[in-house]
């Protein structure tokens, strides 16, 4: 149901609204084919491949909105480097369930990197993306994550679907976060979406 604003009640412009939603479900939307990917991978599924290959197109879906705001070139490096970050989580996943223990750290090590990367290179997109910010957004997602992957490969499916519900929060914080950010630089620009 849709109620009218009461004079002087604070409203969220439509275009906005959609700006956040919009957001939120991709970021969402890498949790839960994260999430797909994992039990594939835990489980020996035959779908392993399929599940990957949508995974991996995510990069270019946020990329495709963010571009409407600045531009294919500024964003190609955001496309690349989220790639980079789902490739390596992939392979951290591979590794524990391989029992991988060096193949663990190494990418672990190596995920957390690209994600300090990440959060430098949106601030060169646009300054209301703080890195600090974003580093914690993704590192905390990251760590969930993996933890997410431990309680699953371990059968501790009951610590797996709470972390879940977790994880799922976290993204839409995310998602949040990548909007409002948008949403600041129109503003500034005397656009209003």
């Amino acid at each position: 149901m849709v109620y009218k604003a009461q004079q002087g009640e604070a409203t969220i412009p439509y275009g906005q609204m959609n700006l956040i939603v919009n957001f939120r479900t991709l970021w969402l939307n890498l949790a839960i084919w994260t999430r797909s990917l994992l039990i594939s991978i835990a489980s020996g599924l035959p779908n392993t491949q399929v599940v990957s290959d949508r995974l991996y197109q995510l990069p270019m879906q946020i990329s495709a909105l963010l571009q409407l705001v600045f531009g294919q070139e500024p964003v190609l490096g955001f496309t690349n480097l989220l790639s980079r970050h789902i490739v390596t989580l992939e392979q951290v996943i591979i590794a524990q369930k391989n029992g991988d223990a060096q193949a663990v750290n190494e990418n672990t090590e190596r995920l957390y990197q690209v994600n300090e990367e990440i959060s430098n290179y949106l601030e060169t997109i646009n300054p209301f993306w703080v890195p600090p910010q974003w580093r914690n957004l993704l590192d905390y997602y990251v760590g969930l994550t993996l933890n997410e992957s431990t309680a699953m490969l371990s059968g501790n499916y009951a610590s797996d679907v709470q972390i879940f519900d977790r994880i799922q929060y976290q993204t839409l914080l995310i998602g949040d976060y990548m909007a409002n950010g948008i949403i600041q630089f129109l503003s500034i620009r005397g656009i209003r979406p």
